[in-house]
């Protein structure tokens, strides 16, 4: 009998000391390391912090992924609202990108927990109680093509985080974005994004494909930059041309035609390639799904 109970709790001290281990875990060995400025870090000591994800099962690496993303929101928003989390709307929003790309289950043995803990919150949050309003699911799950398995999977997180970065930017602004131009968000960059190097990874794995219709750069140019190459055709213009009579001229022109193209050249034009739409729009709508869950999260964090 004694023996027995010795070998119990042998394997309940081996089991602890996981669980513990596995609240702590800090990303020492993510699946991709690539080395970056992060100024959140240079604001505020940045301090490691033990998480109770007893909620979800989720991916290791996924796992590692949404603890350094919420260190870094933390050693920023904490600051900005001096410890008060009542406000963590942009913090869900940012670490809730990485949930996005990970199936996730939740743990029905802890949710009851939660309950009574959002209850608690959403109880202090008066005329905005309808933060939590949504129900959690049961599973989340990915079902993404090959072409965006491989691409994440080459992905560090932050620059997961700043994919959907790339598909908000084409999406509100132009079809097609000059690659110089930025097309991180400001929240972005402050955690030290290197957006040249994973623009690299993106046209690596054809997510982004650089243009070559000559027609894209009208946006890109001003007027006065079309009069100047005309110019060099020796021929008057019209003064009623509008940018898109002044590219038709241009292009008649062997001469003003190599300085179109060369200019076009200078731009770095690029759009996303279409073979991802279908994963895109799935993306936003695990990031949708997942919102609340992310909630749920942050309030035990």
């Amino acid at each position: 009998m004694t023996a027995f109970l010795i070998i119990i709790l042998i394997a309940f001290s081996i089991w602890l000391l996981t669980k513990n281990r596995d609240k702590s875990s800090y990303i020492d060995s993510a699946p991709i390391i690539r080395d970056f400025e992060t100024p959140l870090i240079k604001q505020k000591n940045y301090k490691l912090v033990k998480y109770d994800l007893s909620l979800i099962e989720i991916e290791y690496s996924g796992k590692l992924e949404f603890i350094e993303c919420v260190n870094l929101q933390k050693a920023h928003f904490s600051k900005s609202t001096n410890e008060d989390w009542t406000d963590i709307i942009g913090p869900v929003m940012i670490s809730n990108r990485i949930l996005s790309f990970y199936d996730i289950t939740i743990n029905q043995d802890v949710y009851q927990m939660y309950i009574t803990l959002v209850n608690k919150f959403v109880g202090k949050m008066g005329r905005r109680s309808d933060i939590l309003s949504s129900s959690l699911q049961s599973k989340y799950t990915c079902d993404f093509s090959v072409l965006m398995k491989e691409l994440i999977k080459n992905l560090t997180w932050l620059e997961k985080i700043y994919l959907f970065d790339v598909i908000n930017t084409f999406k509100y602004k132009k079809i097609r974005q000059a690659i110089d131009k930025e097309l991180s968000w400001y929240h972005t960059r402050l955690m030290g994004i290197n957006e040249t190097d994973t623009n690299k990874i993106l046209f690596k794995h054809n997510f982004l494909i650089a243009s070559d219709s000559l027609e894209d750069a009208i946006d890109f140019i001003t007027k006065k930059e079309l009069k100047e190459i005309f110019k060099l055709s020796l021929i008057e213009p019209k003064k009623s041309w509008n940018k898109n009579q002044f590219y038709n001229a241009i292009i008649q022109n062997e001469i003003t035609l190599e300085m179109f193209t060369k200019k076009f050249k200078e731009l770095k034009l690029c759009f996303i390639n279409p073979s991802f739409n279908s994963d895109i729009e799935k993306l936003v709508n695990y990031y949708q799904e997942r919102i609340t869950l992310s909630q749920y999260l942050w309030l035990k964090l």
